[in-house]
């Protein structure tokens, strides 16, 4: 029998680990972007934004694996059935590197098709091309690092996913300097920094997971198609909804690049990073802390301590994000300067912002059920609130408010979306007898 701690208690372990990692992590990669943009160009970063959501869409198919893995994983642990976990990690390990082999050589194939699709045009068009064949190089290793880390946070080790995370990101950030500031290699010492810091990182968890994980370990992978069809279905949900959010964020791009002005597009560009760093981060860190506690809590069958541990988390994080939000507003400008010199598109920056920045606050209970709902291996809720979301409500509302309101359409359709998102969210989960829900074996 598991004996489990308080909501605090898991909320202080995991979630603010991951919180502070995230959030640590995002400031690296801001101060990582402004060493870009001072010594190649603005460009750059309007090049990597444009790639992100495509970058987003192949990340996503490692989800696939990686969150029904760590679902199905902490749900076998918590059955303490430690054998089957470890042959399921194995194969999906496997089965995950052929996976990302194959993706890796299709994306520098078709590097400047993608790049194109996504909207990238004459000077940026080349930026972005580069841009993404470079960093195809490092998919493998950015992809099982995180894939071990889910396992070894299944394992009870948050406080090594938090430093292992921390370093890498800070030797990122160092390689850099050397790469674009020093030696002046552009969007290839940009990249090749990244890459070698995901390899760093893949070598420390490798041999943390082979040493010193005290439950899972590795062993000779057997191919087991109905385990991996069962990990595939789990994760099959937030596969969708990281699909669904690169594909919201695609739509968000083209409205902007439609219907707004190129400073606006710069300025998004920007104002995005902060919004992930300072309020995404803080509800995804609560998100990837918790998923193998609810996983193991619904495998022990404590099913009483679901919902209040939901409860609890997404208040907490509701108050930091807002905390944060507001400790940021009045520096914004200065931040935004960093990256831009006019300042007409600061003065823009600044109230996306305030106005996008606000809406997206309320982001948190509906990713926190999607969660919630993969962690308590119930693909099928999760899968429903992720499409709903980011593939209609979010994207739709966001693209026709853009089309009306302009800049302010950013904030009104995101907010409509996330309004409708809480709502449905409130009214399903409240009366939810988990006790009584059926588990797919």
């Amino acid at each position: 029998m598991i004996d489990f701690k308080s909501d605090k208690s898991y909320f202080k372990e995991y979630s603010l680990r991951l919180i502070f990692q995230n959030v640590v992590m995002g400031l690296m990669m801001a101060a990582d972007k402004i060493i870009g943009t001072m010594f190649i160009g603005v460009n750059t970063l309007v090049a990597i934004n444009l790639i992100g959501p495509m970058q987003l869409m192949i990340y996503a198919i490692s989800t696939l694996f990686m969150s029904g893995l760590g679902s199905y994983a902490g749900f076998l642990l918590g059955r303490k059935d430690v054998d089957k976990a470890n042959q399921a990690s194995s194969m999906t390990l496997f089965v995950l590197a052929g996976t990302m082999g194959f993706i890796t050589i299709v994306v520098m194939l078709f590097s400047e098709s993608i790049s194109y699709f996504v909207g990238a045009r004459g000077e940026i068009l080349e930026i972005t091309t580069k841009y993404l064949f470079y960093v195809s190089w490092g998919f493998m290793a950015m992809v099982l690092a995180a894939a071990l880390d889910v396992l070894i946070m299944n394992d009870g080790s948050p406080s090594f996913i938090m430093k292992v995370n921390v370093f890498s990101t800070v030797l990122n950030l160092m390689l850099n300097l050397v790469f674009v500031a020093f030696l002046n290699w552009g969007i290839f010492g940009l990249v090749i920094a990244t890459t070698l810091s995901n390899i760093v990182h893949l070598i420390i968890s490798s041999y943390y997971f082979a040493f010193k994980c005290k439950t899972i370990k590795f062993v000779t992978p057997r191919i087991n198609i109905e385990v991996l069809l069962r990990i595939l279905y789990n994760g099959s949900s937030d596969f969708i909804g990281m699909f669904s959010e690169g594909f919201k964020r695609y739509i968000i791009n083209i409205a902007i690049i439609a219907f707004l002005t190129p400073k606006h597009m710069e300025a998004y560009s920007v104002v995005s990073m902060f919004i992930i760093i300072f309020i995404s981060s803080i509800f995804y860190g609560i998100a990837q802390g918790l998923q193998p506690i609810f996983s193991k809590m619904m495998g022990a069958k404590k099913f009483e301590r679901l919902k209040p541990l939901l409860k609890y988390s997404v208040k907490q994080s509701n108050f930091i994000a807002l905390a944060v939000f507001l400790a940021a507003l009045p520096f914004m400008k200065v931040l935004l300067g960093f990256f831009l010199s006019d300042p007409e598109t600061v003065k823009i920056g600044f109230y996306i912002y305030l106005t996008y920045g606000l809406a997206t606050l309320f982001e948190n209970l509906p990713n926190a059920a999607i969660m919630f709902f993969t962690a308590i291996n119930r693909p099928l809720e999760s899968i429903i609130f992720s499409v709903s979301r980011t593939i209609f409500l979010l994207p739709v509302l966001t693209y026709l408010s853009i089309y009306m309101f302009g800049q302010s359409g950013l904030m009104i359709g995101t907010l409509s979306a996330e309004c409708i998102m809480i709502l449905a969210s409130y009214k399903y989960l409240k009366p939810l007898a988990i006790e009584k829900i059926q588990i797919v074996e």
